[in-house]
């Protein structure tokens, strides 16, 4: 797929998705020492805590403290959010080594687009408060 500016509005991109997490020093863990965003920027005390972790491009998670999931996969409304990656196995890999459970084992897909056929491999792993994480790799 290539990259189109928006149509109506300059200079408009994707910059964050926040997630409210139980535990925030392993939930950034996860993201920070796992997956290897860095920090951006953090902020608060206790129950207040809050920061941005770059995810390498720009775009940022979000983490608050104070969340009260029970860790089982929360679907809606958003369904899941994705790690563009040229190492789909590793991560997918690395995030069960940190504790995350698999959702889908990396697999090859084509994504047959009215446009164009889109070679992909993917996997999906559930973070610790169930968010859907999506591991996406062009072939």
């Amino acid at each position: 797929m290539n990259r189109m500016s928006n149509s109506t509005f300059k200079n408009t991109g994707f910059h964050h998705i926040a997630l409210k997490v139980r535990d925030f020093d392993k939930s950034v863990g996860l993201y920070q020492d796992t997956l290897g965003l860095n920090m951006a920027l953090s902020w608060g005390e206790g129950k207040e805590r809050a920061c941005m972790l770059d995810m390498g491009d720009g775009t940022y998670i979000e983490i608050f403290d104070g969340g009260q999931s029970n860790g089982a996969l929360q679907q809606e409304p958003m369904i899941h959010f994705a790690f563009l990656t040229d190492e789909c196995d590793a991560m997918y890999n690395a995030a069960l080594k940190a504790g995350c459970s698999s959702h889908m084992a990396p697999e090859d897909l084509t994504i047959n687009g009215h446009e164009k056929d889109v070679p992909i491999r993917i996997a999906f792993v559930i973070g610790y408060d169930g968010e859907l994480i999506e591991f996406f790799q062009y072939r």
